[in-house]
């Protein structure tokens, strides 16, 4: 090789790694994998009177392949209904809660607290319903996969007949209530957190203590790029293995033991490369059968076709 096509060996490189790095910054930029709250949510959170209760909304955990979500709650009244410490609230009236979720770890009956007892914690499970999309909502189109969590959470609070036995002189009424997004980071996801109507407005059901909420659960932009950049390794990897292996079926190049070596490591590297995919996608994923399995196979063929050639150049007489 001259210096010329060296140095321009190195420009190509060089352009190329600067390409991938100002297009994984570009991304990880603008999506990098973060807590969003829609301007619909602030606005009606902003339009609500100041004693207002609070539904602080934390998701812990998301699962793609069950399509399920564990998530914690926060109930604080105001300063007029309770008293708030650093985790949880003693509060001054009886506070009943509905909440809409497959499964609540106190269980439905255990979410009243009568007045002087504490609100702790509420940690409950939902399903990902998807209403809020129409395609791409399985785990097998990563990394292009999304989903949408809703659930919602009726506040009661009794102002009057909890000193007596008989409920006919129970006075319940629904406060207003903010939904506040409370997740601080959920790897390898961007959550976008908006309010939601069932028959009214957004803001009128807040008003009369209705929260309806959803989240919507999408890919970081950076992880995309991540993945399109290991799909290219394994397209590349498999392409440079199969022109070796077809130069030397038509007899273009001699069979060497680096290139039993080269495409020996190659196999493995695939495998290897498949592993460091972010968020470990289960095996059989679109990706796999359109990119990693063809590639996978592709460089087992060359590398058989290889070997053999090997076994065959190693076996045929040397002539002087």
């Amino acid at each position: 090789m001259t210096s010329g096509s060296r140095r321009s060996a190195g420009i190509t490189l060089l352009s190329l790694y600067l390409t991938v790095f100002f297009v994984t910054l570009i991304f990880n930029i603008s999506d990098p994998g973060r807590i969003k709250t829609d301007k619909g949510l602030v606005s009606v959170n902003e339009s609500l009177p100041d004693d207002a209760f609070s539904l602080y909304v934390q998701i812990l955990s998301f699962d793609e392949v069950h399509q399920t979500s564990k998530m914690r709650i926060y109930l604080y009244p105001p300063a007029s209904l309770g008293n708030a410490f650093a985790s949880s609230v003693q509060t001054y009236k009886r506070v009943q809660l509905n909440l809409d979720a497959a499964r609540i770890d106190l269980g439905e009956e255990d979410l009243i607290w009568n007045s002087g007892e504490y609100i702790r914690a509420i940690d409950f499970e939902i399903d990902a319903t998807n209403e809020a999309y129409s395609a791409f909502t399985n785990d097998s189109y990563f990394p292009f996969d999304r989903y949408s969590l809703r659930s919602n959470a009726q506040i009661e609070v009794q102002i009057q007949g909890e000193e007596t036995v008989s409920e006919s002189d129970d006075v319940w009424v629904s406060p207003p209530v903010r939904i506040i997004p409370y997740t601080s980071v959920l790897p390898g996801w961007t959550l976008t957190y908006d309010n939601v109507s069932q028959s009214k407005s957004a803001l009128s059901e807040q008003e009369n203590g209705l929260a309806n909420f959803e989240v919507k659960i999408t890919r970081p932009g950076l992880h995309k790029t991540i993945a399109a950049v290991i799909s290219l390794i394994f397209f590349l990897g498999s392409l440079a293995i199969s022109i070796y292996a077809v130069s030397l079926l038509n007899h273009k190049k001699r069979p060497e033991v680096e290139g039993l070596v080269w495409a020996a490591s190659t196999v493995f590297a695939l495998i290897q490369t498949r592993s460091i995919l972010p968020n470990d996608p289960r095996v059989g994923v679109k990706l796999d059968l359109l990119v990693f399995y063809p590639s996978l196979i592709l460089t087992f063929i060359s590398s058989g076709l290889i070997f053999v050639y090997w076994l065959k150049e190693i076996d045929s007489p040397k002539t002087v």
